[in-house]
């Protein structure tokens, strides 16, 4: 392997350090047990500098220098973090996966549960069934689905999500905007919302 590789993370006076320490012999690096080889690489790996790891372990950081290029530290520092990086992506898919899947399904819960009950208002003309929908719900519906559309396309710039609902023989289109929420529908019942707005005014007379 490449020295230059090995010795990446070391100054240039550390590796002149190294060098002639190691034309003299490398004195005492024969004395440091495998144990003690493992806890130092583990300082190491967490972080510290070779300084710091002479100073906490008494030892001279000419051996620690040695002890580095001889075990390929640095090389083993990049492919653990390489497999830390992998390890993450990979969670990371992982975690958005599931929320996807639990935020379509509180969607589809609460799609259902608008859904069934504007039908019931198409089919009686009953208020009382528009009452059910409240705002809170829409809101957390609309918020539903611009939670999935962000997981699921983190590049999409447009912020107000749509969609097409049938319910009966009346097609809706719902859609948040920044003033509010507006339900628009292309039978003769005319706005959905409004009318609810209409008669919960009508109510709170």
């Amino acid at each position: 392997m490449d020295l230059t590789t090995i010795t990446k993370d070391m100054t240039s006076g550390e590796k002149v350090d190294l060098e002639e320490f190691t034309n003299n012999g490398s004195p005492g690096l024969s004395k440091i047990e495998d144990l003690e080889i493992s806890r130092l690489f583990e300082m190491y790996l967490s972080g510290h500098s070779y300084g710091e790891i002479s100073e906490a372990s008494q030892k001279p950081k000419n051996i620690i220098l040695s002890l580095s290029k001889n075990n390929n530290w640095y090389v083993k520092k990049m492919t653990y973090f390489n497999d830390i990086a992998i390890h993450f992506a990979d969670k990371t898919r992982l975690v958005k996966l599931e929320s996807a899947n639990t935020i379509l399904n509180v969607q589809s819960a609460l799609s259902k549960f608008i859904g069934n009950q504007a039908s019931q208002y198409i089919k009686t003309n009953n208020p009382k069934h528009l009452e059910k929908i409240d705002s809170k719900v829409l809101q957390s519906f609309f918020k539903a689905i611009e939670a999935l559309d962000k997981i699921t396309n983190p590049t999409n710039k447009d912020s107000s999500p749509q969609i097409d609902i049938n319910l009966s023989n009346s097609q809706h289109k719902i859609e948040e905007k920044q003033d509010g929420v507006e339900i628009t529908t292309k039978n003769s019942n005319g706005d959905i919302l409004s009318i609810l707005a209409s008669y919960k005014k009508s109510q709170s007379k």
